[in-house]
């Protein structure tokens, strides 16, 4: 039979290889698969490559698609020189221009038939109707649209070879490889698989195709015939030499392929030296532009997973219960994709790409694929961060519970005024008055303290007097919980409930009976007066005081007296001055001009800002406990993930094979875990405000049943939530970055060869 190594039937050249060489490493040695390959594959053309099994077809295949990379020579595609690009380039042109389909099907398992299909067109860069529409037009094509909602590995193998048609389809390819497409079928699904790449041919497509069947010969324009290596005969078919070309086959292929033009065996031509080629991947980004572009990544998918709990969550629920025929979830689910997509941005570059929504719908469908082992992880997560936010709520909850008792935001402007302990320094008049004329002072209000001994029948007690203007226990909001407030022209009292307990008298029964009192003053002019001293000197008479109010003050043995008694006492200067301040003055800068008179200055501002900081170490402790039972649950999701990329192995294979890019397949392993910190966070927050509120109703239980009010002992600000879920989510980005970059690293060969 003649040797027909023509050019092909059209001149503009598809696919060009010159002096192609390639070794593998087989133990100790290396073994040439390729030998010295030049082929030019023109547009239009239907080429078959066949040969036995191991003589290097497939290994062709995968140089010429960008997978395998040669030892020497170079393969040049619609005028391209592919290997002097990197790797996500490479992915471009075969997303671009050529359709695949392989013997062994491939698949997403987590997605059906239509969004297999559909995969090609979102890589190209469609949104997800247009995309799913033109995968429609494919199934048509190849008459499986009755099977669009199916998983693939749930229909037959004639089926699937010929929905793996329709995927290489998707992308309009100036050329279909077909690795043994129809190795797998029976005659009759192969015959129908043959007869759409026959018409495919017919209507502009290059088919290059690996089969061991000779009987698909009379639907080539070409045969390849192939042989440890080398490319040993080119023949163009026709309807005359077809039937010689398989009865030569059938009766002795080696021979009819071992034929040279003049009947003699080729010379054996020297392999050049095998080379060790580190798969090429793109350079990275500056470390602060990659930073500040993963924040923006993370912040803008916390913002939408925000939107999607509160506004297709509560539309899907709406819709499912009262609107059946509104599409409410799916108007939201459009709005929120719109939003997303806005504060992500366009792309970079002139080559489309699939948009991180449709990568988040992926990751998606895999983790419910794997419900129950998600549904754990995610618990973990959540009981982690769940255990930080109650403890957290606990800190804000308390600390607001203690601010709350010791001032309300009138006291927040009060300061009290004492001399200097120790200090010579008197708050006498003058320096009285120079306060309360000091800007933004509004109110003063003195008070002079004695020691003094209260009788009753039987009972006394050794108590602090104050002497005070009635408008002092007001001021200094002392509870008055029996009676009234005293008359500062009578000889009236309000007293404490310490006193009380400690003369055992009933607060109700004490109201209008009348108590002595021996005062016992000090000066600071003069020596502290005795006791024993005063008793027996001018000031040994009791005075009888009427008892008209009572304060809730049980922690010292207090009694409020009219403070023009105590001066009358001979008592020359002030213990304390309460200052009330206008609401614009600075408090700070006040009490500093008090301070100059020698005096020193207290606010209950001091006590919060000592139980504010109490309560932020508190949180740091705190948040650093839950933060290890956090790290337990990432190290959970860490595991998890591993286990999912070893799973999927041959996914990433498919993905990379077919035109996903490095930083895709990046993101879609971190956006699955980005997803898994999420929905722990949610869940998490969930549960931390669940148990603090069943503690604040077990202690107000308690409270309530001693005649307390309502304690709400856990809080959880909303900034304190977004915060949590941010968080989250970054620690999800960070958790995938591992098993992202092991993805990225793997080679698409070896990946669809994992078993």
């Amino acid at each position: 039979m003649e040797n027909t190594a023509q050019k092909p039937k059209t001149t503009s050249a598809i696919v060009v290889s010159t002096n192609l060489w390639k070794s593998f490493e087989t133990g100790d040695k290396y073994t040439p698969v390729l030998k010295d390959i030049t082929l030019n594959i023109g547009a239009g053309e239907f080429v078959i490559l066949f040969g036995p099994s191991g003589c290097g077809k497939s290994t062709f295949l995968n140089t010429i698609m960008g997978l395998e990379h040669p030892d020497k020579g170079n393969i040049r595609f619609m005028g391209m020189d592919i290997w002097n690009l990197n790797s996500d380039d490479r992915a471009v042109i075969r997303k671009s221009n050529v359709g695949i389909i392989y013997q062994q099907q491939n698949w997403l398992k987590s997605l059906n038939v239509l969004e297999n299909v559909a995969l090609i067109g979102s890589l190209l860069g469609y949104d997800k109707e247009r995309a799913e529409a033109l995968a429609l037009e494919k199934l048509k094509i190849v008459e499986m649209t009755h099977r669009a909602q199916y998983r693939p590995y749930e229909l037959s193998s004639g089926e699937q070879q010929r929905i793996s048609l329709a995927r290489s389809l998707m992308s309009n390819p100036s050329i279909i490889v077909a690795d043994e497409p129809t190795g797998n079928l029976d005659v009759k699904n192969g015959l129908k698989v043959m007869n759409i790449l026959k018409e495919l041919a017919k209507g502009g497509k290059t088919i290059l195709m690996v089969t061991h069947n000779p009987e698909y010969f009379e639907f080539a324009d070409r045969v390849l015939f192939m042989l440890d290596g080398r490319i040993r005969k080119d023949v163009k078919v026709t309807k005359e030499n077809v039937g010689e070309l398989k009865r030569r086959i059938i009766e002795d292929i080696e021979v009819f392929i071992d034929e040279a033009e003049n009947g003699k065996k080729e010379a054996p031509i020297k392999a050049p030296n095998p080379v060790m080629y580190q798969e090429e991947l793109p350079k990275g980004k500056a470390k602060f532009s990659q930073i500040l572009e993963s924040m923006k990544f993370v912040t803008v998918f916390t913002f939408s997973m925000f939107l999607l709990l509160l506004l297709y969550v509560p539309a899907y629920i709406l819709e499912k219960l009262f609107f059946r025929k509104k599409n409410l979830s799916e108007r939201a689910s459009s709005l929120i994709i719109k939003i997303f997509n806005k504060l992500e941005g366009k792309k970079k570059g002139i080559q489309a790409s699939i948009n991180s929504w449709d990568l988040g719908a992926i990751s998606l469908s895999h983790l419910m694929e794997k419900k129950s082992r998600t549904l754990i992880t995610v618990l973990g997560v959540g009981v982690g961060i769940g255990f930080i936010t109650f403890l957290l709520s606990l800190g804000y909850g308390l600390e607001n519970l203690v601010v709350g008792e010791i001032a309300e935001i009138e006291e927040m402007r009060q300061v009290s005024v004492n001399p200097v302990v120790g200090s010579e320094v008197i708050l006498d008049e003058e320096r009285y008055s120079l306060i309360s004329t000091m800007q933004g002072v509004d109110d003063v209000h003195p008070l002079i303290n004695v020691a003094t001994t209260v009788f009753y029948e039987e009972s006394q007690t050794d108590v602090v007097a104050y002497g005070v203007e009635p408008d002092y226990i007001t001021v200094s909001r002392e509870s008055i919980i029996e009676g009234d407030n005293f008359d500062n022209s009578k000889k009236e009292i309000v007293i404490g409930l310490g006193t009380l307990d400690i003369l055992n008298i009933d607060a109700k029964s004490i109201v209008g009976k009348k108590l002595g009192l021996e005062f016992i003053p000090t000066d600071k002019e003069k020596e502290v007066v005795s006791q024993e001293d005063a008793v027996a000197g001018a000031f040994e008479d009791r005075v009888e005081y009427t008892v008209v109010g009572v304060v809730a003050n049980a922690s010292s043995p207090i009694i409020f007296f009219p403070i023009k008694e105590a001066t009358e006492l001979g008592i020359s200067s002030y213990s304390e001055v309460l200052v009330e301040l206008n609401e614009n003055v600075d408090m700070l800068s006040t009490r500093r001009d008090i301070e100059a008179l020698g005096m020193e200055t207290t606010s209950v501002m001091d006590t919060v800002s000592q139980v504010e900081n109490f309560f932020r170490y508190l949180r740091i402790g705190l948040a650093v406990l839950g933060a290890i039972a956090f790290l337990i649950a990432v190290l959970g999701m860490v595991n998890t993930l591993t286990v999912s990329l070893m799973e999927r192995t041959r996914e990433v294979g498919l993905l990379k094979s077919i035109g996903m890019r490095s930083e895709e397949v990046s993101k879609l392993f971190i956006t699955e875990s980005m997803l898994i910190a999420f929905f722990g966070g949610v869940s998490g927050v969930l549960l931390g405000m669940l148990f603090g509120f069943v503690i604040s109703l077990i202690i107000s239980g308690f409270s309530m049943s001693n005649g307390g009010s309502y304690l709400t002992i856990s809080i959880v600000p909303l900034y304190l939530i977004v915060g949590i879920l941010f968080i989250s989510v970054l620690i999800g980005f960070v958790t995938g970055l591992y098993p992202s970059k092991r993805a990225v690293r793997m080679s698409p060969l070896d990946a669809l060869r994992y078993e």
